[in-house]
């Protein structure tokens, strides 16, 4: 086995980046652009505050973002623009 899938090379532990949601499945890598299966969002960027979380586990609806197309920023409401 190799690293770089979400596994490490031993199989021990989930690398940096990747999510697990299901065993026997493959890992999710959060902040690729792609919302693979678990992820609530994935704008591209695995960082706090912009929208999705930094594990991608959900949008930040408090902060009033939605996520309607992953791989593309989140958008926040207000600031008297449409989207």
């Amino acid at each position: 086995s190799v690293s770089g899938d979400g596994c490490s090379a031993t199989c021990t532990a989930i690398e940096d980046g990747f999510n697990c949601f299901t065993v026997g499945m493959p890992c999710a890598q959060c902040g690729n652009g792609v919302k693979e299966p678990g992820e609530a969002c994935d704008e591209g960027a695995a960082t706090d505050g912009i929208g999705c979380t930094s594990d991608c586990t959900a949008v930040d609806t408090a902060g009033g973002y939605t996520c309607p197309v992953a791989g593309l920023e989140c958008a926040r409401c207000g600031g008297r623009k449409l989207g």
